[in-house]
């Protein structure tokens, strides 16, 4: 090779001296030597820059698979779909080896001039069966939410952008160049072929760009509770600042029990009575992460006599309301004296709540999740509850308790509706919006993936006296 053979042309000059060589001809040789050393180190430095942006790309890619791999279903967000999922992980793989083979290679041409293949056409593979591939399958991600899925998915386009622009300025100056543009102008089959490996190499690098672009847009505006969009400041998602409110304000835990059913007995229908438990914000803010909630009630043929108590922080069991339902006239009655207001024989059915906080550094639930479990003390007798759904047609038809998550826009002081005066059980098709039109996600307004009320957890121990 040319540097080779100068190198040994020098050294066999200064074996010899300068008597076999004018003093010209060696000074040529020095500049020439000069020139091609440089040009090592430049291409030294060009391949250590290239080589550490597609270590940091190939490191983004898997931990943004693990990350994908690792999503639970929680509060709004769940994992992708499982084909989403399974594409990450092939063009990962490829990726890998794309990265292997590129690297090498890119070395070989560097340091020996004699690449296994064409780096022009390297690059034109590599962009378009694994660059361009990854950074789509982002936008899929990301075009369903307001929120990145995972610091890496920024940090993918983070790199890709940054490699855009390195990758166009190398290009700039290797194709700008008298050598360059005159070797074009001659037209053979060599120089063709390499201007079509450079358009799709460039047109490739614009995709990759506008997708990467896609994605800072689509995770870094959000909606407000009205569903106006707004743009976040772009470290927010490092400080873990969400626009939860967009998704929890207004929300709450809903139940409903057998016991509600008074006043329509009909079991093909899905109106139903409701009963609030708790805000969601009520038990994400507790700083024991626990919540408890109990719905004591005597029930005979003709009224429903209920005491509603809450247990917040590990605090004391304290009565929020009661009231005696008058099963004959449908009139609901807000009764005083709530700690001694059931005497005799009731039965208990009594929540535990739980917020799991979202990971720190694998989100495996971005906005955490709520865990719960209950027992029924039936007159001293506990129990465990084994049927349970949050569908209220399946509640309705089947006679089971019911939870689910709803929006209302009537009053959450009480766990009772008033209006206008008269106390009455919150109504599904009239006060309630259900939850998977508001959690509602991203530009594209896909259907929420996280669940649609608390998981039950049997590992959670829920009391059965209002003692513990």
């Amino acid at each position: 090779m040319k540097d080779r053979k100068i190198e040994s042309t020098f050294e066999m000059e200064q074996r010899n001296g300068e008597s076999e060589v004018d003093g010209v001809k060696l000074e040529k040789i020095k500049q020439e030597m000069k020139i091609l050393r440089r040009n090592r180190i430049c291409q030294a430095i060009a391949f250590l820059i290239i080589f550490m942006l597609d270590v940091a790309d190939l490191l983004s890619d898997w931990l943004l698979y693990v990350d994908v791999y690792l999503a639970e279903a929680g509060l709004v967000y769940g994992p992708p779909a499982s084909s989403i999922i399974n594409a990450l992980l092939a063009f990962s793989i490829i990726g890998s080896i794309t990265f292997i083979i590129e690297a090498v290679n890119m070395g070989k041409e560097i340091f020996t001039l004699e690449p296994w293949i064409d780096i022009d056409l390297m690059s034109a593979i590599i962009i378009w069966i694994e660059d361009v591939p990854q950074i789509i399958i982002n936008v899929f991600i990301a075009i369903c939410r307001e929120d990145p899925i995972s610091v890496f998915q920024l940090t993918k386009a983070s790199v890709i952008l940054l490699s855009l622009v390195i990758r166009i300025i190398a290009s700039l100056i290797r194709y700008t160049s008298k050598k360059a543009i005159a070797e074009a102008r001659k037209h053979t089959h060599y120089t063709n072929r390499h201007i079509a490996y450079h358009f799709f190499i460039m047109l490739g690098l614009l995709v990759n760009a506008g997708c990467a672009i896609a994605v800072f847009i689509f995770t870094q505006t959000s909606r407000d509770a009205n569903g106006n969009l707004s743009f976040q400041v772009p470290d927010s998602v490092f400080e873990d600042k969400y626009n939860d409110q967009r998704y929890f304000q207004n929300v709450s835990v809903y139940f409903h029990h057998p016991t509600f059913d008074f006043v329509d007995s009909d079991t093909s229908d899905t109106q139903a009575n409701w009963m609030r438990l708790m805000k969601i914000n009520t038990i994400r803010e507790q700083t024991s992460k626990r919540a408890l909630f109990n719905y004591e009630y005597q029930n005979t043929t003709t009224e429903l006599r209920m005491a509603l108590w809450e247990k917040i922080n590990d605090g004391n069991w304290e009565v929020q309301e009661c009231y005696t339902v008058n099963k004959v006239t449908k009139q609901i009655t807000n009764e005083t004296n709530c700690a001694t207001f059931l005497t005799g024989s009731s039965t208990s059915v009594i929540f535990l709540f739980y917020f799991v906080s979202p990971d720190t550094f694998f989100r495996r639930l971005l906005f955490g999740d709520i865990k719960y479990n209950l027992k029924v003390n039936d007159t001293s007798t506990c129990k465990n509850v084994d049927d349970l759904t949050d569908s209220i047609e399946d509640g309705i038809a089947k006679n089971l308790p019911t939870i689910h998550y709803y929006r209302t826009t009537e009053s959450e002081v009480n766990h009772l509706l008033s209006d206008n005066g008269q106390v009455r059980f919150y109504m599904n098709d009239a006060d309630f919006e259900d939850i998977e039109s508001v959690w509602e996600t991203g530009w594209g307004k896909c259907d929420p993936t996280g669940t649609l009320a608390p998981h039950v957890d049997d590992s959670l121990h829920a009391p059965c006296y209002m003692t513990t």
